[in-house]
This record gives C-alpha cells, sequence and structure tokens, in this order.
C-alpha cells in the first residue's frame, strides 16, 4: 500500500481518464500493453494489423490520456 495520501485520488483520476477512452476502436491497446504486458507483436495479431499500426494507435491513445490527465483540473 502506497503512503503517499494523493495516490488513491490519482488512481481515480486515471481510472475515470481511462473510461474517457474506452469507446476508441484500438482502447484494448492500453490494457493489454500496459496491465497485461502483452508484446506488440501479440497486441498487432490480435488486431490483425500491422506492428506499426499499434504503434501509432498506441501513441494517439496515450497522448488523449496525456491530455485528459495532465489539465490544471486534475494537477
Amino acid at each position: 500500500m502506497s503512503t503517499d495520501p494523493n495516490a488513491q485520488k490519482r488512481l481515480e483520476q486515471i481510472d475515470e481518464a481511462l473510461k474517457m477512452i474506452e469507446s476508441d476502436p484500438y482502447y484494448q491497446i492500453i490494457p493489454m500493453r500496459y496491465f497485461e504486458k502483452q508484446s506488440i507483436w501479440d497486441i498487432s495479431g490480435f488486431f490483425d494489423v500491422s506492428e506499426k499500426t499499434i504503434v501509432r494507435h498506441r501513441k494517439a491513445l496515450v497522448r488523449r490520456l496525456s491530455c485528459i490527465l495532465c489539465t490544471d483540473d486534475v494537477i
């Protein structure tokens, strides 16, 4: 358990940010890559697209999450 008193609040903000991008067709890249630790190669097989396509969509999703999480309201 974290000793940071803001850790729970930050986790809730991350959960909310993830919910905001759930409708993206490539949303599953995020949990597959960062929570399940799957390779880009495995994820590309799941989506039946090239690895380059997965990398491009992963970067776009991370950018969106970053914009949501790094607003003045969240900080």
